[in-house]
Formats: C-alpha cells, sequence, structure tokens
C-alpha cells in the first residue's frame, strides 16, 4: 500500500469516529443544556479541522521528500527534498505569499502554516512546483466548502465580530441559517446534498482527500 494510501486510510478512521459522535451527539441533543452543545459542537468543529490539516501537511510533506501516490508514482521535490521540517515549514511560509524563495532559513516551531487552509496550500504547492501540483492545486482552490469549514472553525475559537462577519458572509450559499453560537453552522443545510453542513464537510474531506493523492 503506498504512503498516500496509508494517510488516506488513517484520515478516513479518524472523520468516522468524529462522525459517529456527532450522531450520538444529536440523538440526545434534547438533553443537554446549551453549554455542553457548544462546547461539544466547537469540539467537533476543531477536532475535524485539526485532522484535514495534519492530512495536508503529509501530502506536502510526501510530494517534497519522496512519498508514493494512490497511483503508485513515487515523487518528491529534490530543491527541497533535504530541508529540515522547520526549514519546510519557512519554505512554505514564503511560497505562500507568493514570493521568491532567496534563503533557507529555520522557522520557529510556532510559525508553521496553516495546512488545511485549502487557498494558500494550493498557492504552496503550485510556487513549489512539486511534481504533483497540476493534480493538486485545483481541487483544493475550488473547495468552498472547505473554506466555510475554517471560517467556521476560526469563529468558533476566536469569537470577534470579523469572524462573526465572515460566518454571516457564509449563509448565502446554505439555508436553515440560524445560529446562536458559530458552532451552530454545522447544523446550516447544504443545498447540494440536502444535509447538515457538517455532513457535507465529512464528504468534501473523503473526496478531496482522494483527489489530492493521486
Amino acid at each position: 500500500m503506498s504512503v498516500f494510501s496509508e494517510e488516506i486510510k488513517k484520515l478516513n478512521l479518524r472523520v468516522k469516529r468524529l462522525d459517529s459522535a456527532f450522531d450520538r451527539h444529536f440523538f440526545d441533543i434534547g438533553e443537554k443544556r446549551y453549554t455542553d452543545i457548544y462546547a461539544f459542537q466547537e469540539g467537533l468543529i476543531s477536532a475535524l479541522w485539526q485532522s484535514w490539516c495534519a492530512y495536508c501537511k503529509t501530502i506536502f510533506m510526501g510530494s517534497l521528500k519522496g512519498a508514493e501516490t494512490l497511483n503508485n508514482v513515487t515523487i518528491s521535490t529534490p530543491q527541497y527534498s533535504t530541508l529540515t521540517e522547520l526549514e519546510i515549514f519557512y519554505v512554505a511560509n514564503i511560497l505562500g505569499e507568493n514570493k521568491i524563495v532567496n534563503q533557507i532559513k529555520s522557522a520557529k516551531p510556532q510559525s508553521e502554516p496553516t495546512w488545511g487552509d485549502v487557498n494558500k496550500l494550493s498557492i504552496i504547492f503550485a510556487n513549489a512546483h512539486t511534481p504533483n501540483a497540476s493534480t493538486v492545486s485545483p481541487p483544493l482552490a475550488n473547495s468552498q466548502l472547505l473554506k466555510d469549514l475554517q471560517v467556521v472553525r476560526n469563529a468558533s475559537s476566536h469569537i470577534t465580530q470579523h469572524c462573526i462577519n465572515n460566518i454571516n458572509l457564509a449563509r448565502v450559499r446554505y439555508s436553515h441559517t440560524s445560529y446562536k453560537h458559530p458552532s451552530d453552522v454545522l447544523l446550516w443545510v447544504d443545498p447540494q446534498s440536502n444535509d447538515y453542513l457538517w455532513k457535507a464537510w465529512i464528504d468534501e474531506i473523503k473526496i478531496l482527500s482522494t483527489a489530492i493523492a493521486q
């Protein structure tokens, strides 16, 4: 089994567990206090986002250092294949800003890129000229669902007017969009699937994780 296949297997297992927790949570939601509901919903959203970020990081690292895709092709990017992890963080941050890497430095551990940011990651892959950039960048850049997952995760973790404004801007893409807390957004309805937005996020992660591992 290829390296990327193993990573998809791990991701799907994590996502399945979180989705099962979602289902258990709403089976008895009527018996819970709002404080408990918001805490649990925020935890689900954060865990899903972190799982997606960890997967994206692994795919990028593998694309630089040599990994086997779902198509059993071993890929690497010689220009960056020998760098340390902290040096890759530095390079990824520079490339994500559409700048040229003139020198290699080690980033601070807390300066790790937000790997799940589909807009930024699409740019990083393209500018790193990885062998799979043309396969990875387009589906990442076109994923509005995961852009909205990031918006909701940020708003749930940092309740500021700016984050709330971003949630309100996203309302036009969904139905049943009432909410009292940012984490309530996972109960909005996606018009494409006619299901909870949470379920749409789950499906998008499954589809996109396979698409970028080809």
